[in-house]
Protein backbone atom coordinates (compact mmCIF):
# COMPACT_ATOMS: atom_id res chain seq x y z
CA UNK A 1 0.00 0.00 0.00
CA UNK A 2 1.45 3.19 -0.99
CA UNK A 3 0.62 5.66 1.32
CA UNK A 4 3.35 6.34 3.85
CA UNK A 5 1.35 6.14 7.10
CA UNK A 6 -0.04 2.82 6.54
CA UNK A 7 3.15 0.93 7.21
CA UNK A 8 5.09 0.95 10.73
CA UNK A 9 8.10 0.34 9.09
CA UNK A 10 10.54 -0.07 12.01
CA UNK A 11 8.33 -2.21 14.62
CA UNK A 12 7.36 -5.82 13.87
CA UNK A 13 3.53 -5.35 13.51
CA UNK A 14 0.02 -7.61 12.19
CA UNK A 15 -2.47 -5.10 10.73
CA UNK A 16 -6.05 -5.17 10.81
CA UNK A 17 -7.07 -4.53 7.21
CA UNK A 18 -10.78 -3.61 8.12
CA UNK A 19 -13.06 -5.13 10.95
CA UNK A 20 -16.70 -5.09 10.79
CA UNK A 21 -19.77 -6.73 12.10
CA UNK A 22 -22.63 -6.90 10.61
CA UNK A 23 -25.60 -4.26 12.20
CA UNK A 24 -28.03 -7.31 13.38
CA UNK A 25 -25.00 -8.64 15.97
CA UNK A 26 -23.89 -5.13 16.52
CA UNK A 27 -23.54 -5.13 20.66
CA UNK A 28 -23.28 -8.91 21.27
CA UNK A 29 -19.26 -8.46 22.06
CA UNK A 30 -18.55 -10.32 18.62
CA UNK A 31 -15.70 -7.88 17.59
CA UNK A 32 -14.36 -8.21 21.01
CA UNK A 33 -14.13 -11.74 20.87
CA UNK A 34 -12.17 -11.28 17.27
CA UNK A 35 -9.35 -8.94 18.76
CA UNK A 36 -8.99 -11.18 21.56
CA UNK A 37 -8.40 -14.13 19.25
CA UNK A 38 -5.96 -12.18 17.70
CA UNK A 39 -4.15 -11.13 20.32
CA UNK A 40 -3.76 -15.16 21.19
CA UNK A 41 -2.55 -15.59 18.01
CA UNK A 42 -0.21 -12.74 18.26
CA UNK A 43 1.36 -14.16 21.12
CA UNK A 44 1.35 -17.65 19.66
CA UNK A 45 3.23 -16.52 16.79
CA UNK A 46 5.84 -14.21 18.98
CA UNK A 47 7.31 -17.67 20.04
CA UNK A 48 8.45 -18.28 16.48
CA UNK A 49 7.98 -14.65 14.88
CA UNK A 50 8.55 -11.09 17.09
CA UNK A 51 5.68 -9.01 16.87
CA UNK A 52 5.53 -6.12 18.66
CA UNK A 53 2.20 -4.52 17.77
CA UNK A 54 -1.36 -4.80 16.54
CA UNK A 55 -2.02 -1.88 14.48
CA UNK A 56 -5.62 -0.65 13.22
CA UNK A 57 -6.61 2.16 10.15
CA UNK A 58 -9.79 2.84 12.27
CA UNK A 59 -12.77 4.95 11.00
CA UNK A 60 -14.01 7.60 13.88
CA UNK A 61 -17.21 5.60 15.19
CA UNK A 62 -14.88 2.74 15.53
CA UNK A 63 -12.19 4.51 18.00
CA UNK A 64 -14.32 3.88 21.20
CA UNK A 65 -14.54 0.26 20.57
CA UNK A 66 -10.63 -0.15 20.10
CA UNK A 67 -10.15 2.23 22.74
CA UNK A 68 -12.26 0.06 25.21
CA UNK A 69 -10.06 -2.93 24.01
CA UNK A 70 -6.71 -1.14 25.11
CA UNK A 71 -5.93 0.06 21.93
CA UNK A 72 -4.00 4.03 21.39
CA UNK A 73 -3.29 6.50 18.84
CA UNK A 74 -0.25 5.87 17.25
CA UNK A 75 -0.07 9.72 16.40
CA UNK A 76 -1.81 13.19 17.04
CA UNK A 77 -1.69 14.52 13.71
CA UNK A 78 -4.32 12.71 12.49
CA UNK A 79 -7.12 13.81 15.12
CA UNK A 80 -8.92 15.82 12.58
CA UNK A 81 -8.93 12.43 9.81
CA UNK A 82 -11.97 10.76 9.40
CA UNK A 83 -9.63 7.71 9.77
CA UNK A 84 -7.06 7.33 13.26
CA UNK A 85 -3.87 5.07 13.03
CA UNK A 86 -4.08 3.11 16.36
CA UNK A 87 -1.70 0.37 17.69
CA UNK A 88 -1.85 -2.19 20.79
CA UNK A 89 1.27 -3.11 22.04
CA UNK A 90 1.68 -6.85 22.89
CA UNK A 91 4.95 -6.43 25.19
CA UNK A 92 2.10 -5.11 27.77
CA UNK A 93 0.73 -9.14 27.99
CA UNK A 94 3.95 -10.72 28.21
CA UNK A 95 3.84 -9.88 32.50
Amino acid sequence: IPHPKRHLKSVPAVKIGRLAIDKTYKGMGLGRMIIENLVEECLELNKKIACRLITVDAYKDALPFYQRLGFDFLTEKDTQEDIRQMFFDLTNLDN
